[in-house]
């Protein structure tokens, strides 16, 4: 598993000097998961301990031979895939200024607004480019705001602060007024 780690490692430099990184956030993530998956002792990784277990499964395998198989899991651990790991550690800590500089989205890549056009196009059934598509979804939340504000207008709602019966809405639709019903239809 050593080699194939650090072909990934080699892999993720190449596309770098492309001027394709991942973002900060999965960079840090990565990283994060590097640690935990090399934080425990060889004999404890999940690598082994999963090796381990399925042997018990094979009943023809008997006590000494699984004592060695044991033996070489944790050993390619120890000498093999953690070393990988702390090369591909090292490699995305080398990226970090890199990653820094760029935002999530695909529009960061070499073509990225062309590659997210042509995506729109394959998975859905518009012709329309991202900017309107972007477009008409702010207008649509427009319309339906207009539309919710003259239905709750009919029923005389005011807009004014949270109330208790919409807070849990108004956490989940931050861009919208939160309502209070009127003082006369408090008591219901």
């Amino acid at each position: 598993m050593g080699p194939k780690l650090d072909a990934v490692t080699a892999e993720m430099q190449h596309q770098a000097v492309l001027g394709i990184v991942l973002p900060s956030s999965l960079l840090e993530k990565s990283i994060t998961i590097i640690d935990g998956t090399v934080q425990p002792s060889p004999v404890q990784n999940g690598l082994v301990t999963s090796f381990v277990s399925r042997m018990d499964d094979v009943k023809s395998l008997d006590a000494k031979r699984k004592s060695q198989l044991q033996s070489e899991a944790v050993s390619a651990v120890k000498d093999q895939v953690y070393p990988a790991y702390a090369r591909m550690r090292d490699a995305l800590i080398a990226l970090r200024p890199a990653a820094a500089k760029q935002s999530a989205g695909v529009n960061r890549l070499p073509d990225g607004t062309a590659f997210y056009n042509l995506m729109l196009r394959q998975q859905t059934t518009s012709n329309y480019t991202a900017e309107q598509l972007h477009a008409l979804g702010l207008s649509e939340v427009a319309r339906i705001t207009r539309e919710m504000q003259a239905i709750l207008d009919a029923q005389g709602y005011e807009a004014r602060h949270r109330s208790p019966r919409v807070s849990s809405s108004c956490r989940r639709i931050r861009s919208i007024t939160c309502l209070t019903p009127p003082r006369d239809a408090r008591s219901f």
